[in-house]
């Protein structure tokens, strides 16, 4: 029984409270600039709330103050010019009644005047307000008697003003019951459409009012898995965990709540009034009894779809719902406020590979429904989605020329928004926006090794483009180790173990980056000469000198069975001459032949040299620049000496990033040659001495057969079948070959 009694007593104090708040101001003015300030006019004022109160029972609220205020000012809104100082004289009768007789009228016993001076030539700030004020009267009506001015030849009463003003602050009883909200109502949406329009009768007393919305699927509803739909425990554990909830003030045109759901499922939703006290205390009223909508339909069910919304004060709110593919790759991203009520719309187009290439600015769309738009942006001639615009090599075997085509503004999306042929561009600041020429778009171009590294990247507008001069260029190489010793001594260890990238920005400015192997940034430096157009200095410092950097060294010289290749990234960020040398001295070898005599063999190689750039070798006529040639002579018994060979290639070589590619061959008849010297002067067997070797090998086997003789003669024939085809292999001979096959049959005849 206590338990119960302090449960109910905890309950009241939560659901009964009041406290004092101030009502808005009743007001009533006359104008001189619509003709008002003359005799007989009057402005009456009447605290509505209060006489509907007298009738109720109980009482909704009881005031506190009451405060009523009669004022003559200037009117600061008046574009009337004051001529000259002037002095305005305002005689009036006032009328009221009081709270405690609020049926009967009184007045006052004598006429009130209120007095303007406007001088501002005066020593002494100008009286240009003027009020007179009384306490409790819940009507008030002001009838003006007389009004003056001392102004000569021109009339300032335009410029004057009087107001009649009630300020009232009181306490409201808020009872969780008896306020709270009977039903919350909503409006049928039409087919399509992305909200739910909810209201309710407004609460007497509330400041806000908190609203509440839950969605499940039909399956969940129809299974029970929060209850009872008829139950009280059905309403807590729907709202308990999977509820949106928004505070609001206005609410005197309900509110509406997103519907970005999907198909078959119920929408539940449920009000409660709510009360604020100065300190920021709440005291909320029970909820009203929920409804709920049937969305049956869903939010465009067809397709991939994520939606997000974030919420504000007041019920604000922002709804991005991104569509996705097939392949669940974002394709649009539309956008709504439920302040403007405008949706915006950005695009994303990709190439053969999957990457993102176009990216359309955003733009607003053709109503006001959150919805996926086919074709939204389409290309000129050509249509949407058409890859080829932008994936493929446009101008010959230039990888780095041409950019996508424009966006058809005759066919709407961001190219019209963005243009002269938008619809609303004479309204409110849309003149403002910028027009685009059809390019109202970024693009991306990656690098063509797989590595998915950026190349290039444009900017939004026609002259931004790609390969339009202010595009953002992208190169990746490797420093040289002096390079790295300069900057930062012998410490920084191996060339190998760091990046050297440049990019050039859309003012033609190369900034570079040396990383290490994390990926992490150690050092940066400007490059290249100085953008045109800017007003920018070289460093004191600069010095232009001549650096010899060694291209090949033991990571990047790589041993392949014959073949020797190298190969290195050399960022250019100035237009220069480059001199590409290349130098070997080969050596000769040394090898004992059967009488322990050391014979000479010579080295000689096929040297190929290759340049390219990664935009198609275009400033070398479209194919890589190539170099061959011979090194060394083939000789038998080395009576030529080596001598070094030397080859050097100048080449202007244009911004941007190359690979220098080394590739040295042992020649194929240097090989044919050294191989039959070595087969004459190495081979210290004869063919019969294998064979001899071979049959005391096969008697020894023999010698240990217990089976009878045909069987046993059998079981070694495949021996000898097989020690046969392996001797000829061993000994690199042609087995197709006419000595092959005569020494087969003499080996075979021998050991059968």
């Amino acid at each position: 029984m206590y338990k119960y009694w302090i449960t109910v007593l905890g309950a009241w104090l939560i659901c009964l409270s009041s406290f004092a708040t101030e009502e808005p101001t009743v007001m009533k003015s006359l104008r001189g600039s619509e003709g008002q300030l003359k005799p007989d006019s009057t402005a009456a004022i009447r605290d509505t709330s209060f006489y509907e109160d007298l009738s109720r029972s109980p009482r909704k609220f009881t005031d506190i103050s009451n405060k009523n205020i009669i004022t003559f000012t200037l009117d600061e809104g008046s574009p009337l010019y004051l001529k000259t100082p002037f002095s305005a004289t305002l005689t009036f009768q006032l009328y009221y009644s009081f709270k405690n007789t609020p049926a009967a009228e009184d007045s006052l016993s004598e006429y009130q005047t209120l007095v303007i001076n406007y001088d501002t030539a005066s020593a002494n700030p100008y009286t240009m307000r003027s009020y007179f004020e009384f306490d409790d009267a819940v009507s008030a009506r002001l009838k003006i008697i007389s009004i003056s001015t001392t102004a000569s030849g021109w009339d300032p009463l335009p410029a004057l003003i009087v107001t009649n003003e009630m300020r009232r602050e009181r306490i409201f009883t808020f009872d969780c019951e008896a306020n709270k909200v009977q039903q919350i109502l909503f409006t049928a949406p039409p087919a399509g459409a992305d909200e739910l329009q909810v209201y309710w009768n407004q609460s007497e007393g509330a400041d806000e009012y908190d609203l509440e919305w839950a969605y499940i699927d039909q399956q969940a509803y129809n299974a029970q898995l929060y209850g009872d739909p008829g139950s009280a425990a059905f309403s807590r554990n729907l709202f308990r965990n999977n509820s949106s909830r928004v505070t609001l003030k206005n609410t005197e045109s309900g509110y509406k709540i997103p519907l970005l759901y999907e198909k078959n499922g119920k929408l539940f939703f449920r009000v409660r009034a709510v009360q604020v006290t100065p300190s920021g205390k709440r005291t909320e009223t029970n909820w009203s009894d929920y409804n709920s909508f049937d969305f049956v339909a869903g939010h465009q069910s067809n397709l991939n779809w994520q939606s997000v919304t974030s919420f504000a004060e007041e019920g604000k709110r922002k709804s991005v719902v991104q569509y996705f593919d097939g392949s669940l790759r974002s394709r649009q991203t539309v956008t709504k406020d439920n302040t403007t009520g405008t949706t915006v719309m950005a695009e994303n187009f990709y190439d053969y590979q999957g990457r993102p290439v176009i990216q359309v600015l955003p733009s607003p769309t053709i109503n006001s429904i959150i919805q996926h738009t086919p074709a939204f942006n389409q290309f000129l001639n050509t249509g949407a989605y058409y890859k080829d615009n932008y994936d493929k090599i446009i101008s010959g075997n230039d990888l780095c020329s041409g950019a996508a085509p424009g966006l058809d503004a005759a066919k709407g999306g961001a190219a019209q928004y963005y243009s002269p042929q938008n619809p609303e561009k004479n309204i409110e600041n849309n003149h403002l926006i910028p027009d685009a020429e059809g390019f109202p778009y970024s693009e991306t171009r990656y690098m063509r090794d797989n590595t998915g590294r950026i190349a290039a990247q444009g900017g939004v507008g026609k002259e931004h483009r790609i390969n339009q001069g202010h595009d953002t260029k992208y190169y990746y190489g490797t420093p040289e180790q002096n390079e790295l010793d300069a900057l930062f001594g012998t410490e920084a260890g191996d060339a190998s173990h760091y990046f050297k990238n440049m990019v050039r920005d859309a003012n033609g400015q190369y900034s570079v980056s040396y990383l290490d192997m994390h990926g992490r940034t150690v050092a940066t430096a400007l490059a290249g000469e100085l953008p045109p157009g800017m007003k920018l200095d070289y460093l004191p410092s600069k010095e232009n000198r001549e650096i010899t950097s060694s291209l090949i060294n033991a990571s990047n010289n790589i041993i392949k069975g014959l073949v020797i290749e190298s190969s290195k990234t050399l960022v250019v960020p100035l237009k220069a001459n480059y001199k590409f040398r290349y130098s070997l001295l080969p050596e000769n070898v040394n090898i004992e032949n059967c009488s322990k005599e050391d014979i000479c063999y010579s080295c000689s190689y096929d040297l190929e040299i290759t340049i390219s750039d990664d935009c198609g070798n275009g400033q070398f006529g479209g194919t890589p620049y190539v170099f061959t040639g011979t090194i060394g002579s083939i000789s038998e018994d080395c009576n030529d000496l080596p001598s070094l060979f030397t080859k050097e290639i100048p080449k202007t070589l244009e911004e941007g990033s190359y690979v220098i590619t080394k590739k040295l061959t042992i020649r194929d008849t240097a090989i044919a040659v050294h191989s039959a010297a070595f087969m004459e002067n190495n081979l210290c067997k004869t063919i019969q001495d294998f064979v001899d070797e071979q049959m005391t090998i096969f008697l020894e086997q023999t010698n240990n057969c217990t089976t009878p003789c045909g069987a046993c003669m059998l079981q070694l024939g495949e021996s000898q079948q097989a020690f046969i085809t392996k001797f000829i292999s061993d000994n690199g001979l042609d087995p197709n070959s006419e000595k092959s096959t005569q020494l087969a049959q003499d080996m075979y005849q021998r050991l059968s």
